[in-house]
């Protein structure tokens, strides 16, 4: 679902495979914290959670066109995160 009204936690399945937790907050802010295992790079910054911030759920849309798992957050699934 990519319901651009719909707030809160999801899971974000990029194109290339890459994988994030995200936030949407009911202002359309997204945050995203990018899962440094899902990132072929070895920047510290990837390494040590990388974040995306974007302003507005089409700004999101704009660039990150994979796949959403809306109320899917790290906690749900035991992560050690």
């Amino acid at each position: 679902m990519t319901d651009p009204y719909r707030a809160g936690p999801f899971h974000y399945t990029g194109s290339e495979g890459f994988e994030a937790w995200g936030y949407r907050f009911p202002s359309g802010f997204i945050i995203l914290e990018w899962i440094p295992k899902s990132v072929p790079e070895t920047d510290d910054k990837i390494e040590s959670g990388h974040q995306s911030v974007y302003h507005s759920f089409v700004d999101f849309r704009t660039v990150c066109d994979g796949e959403i798992e809306w109320g899917r957050y790290p906690e749900s699934e035991g992560s050690d995160r």
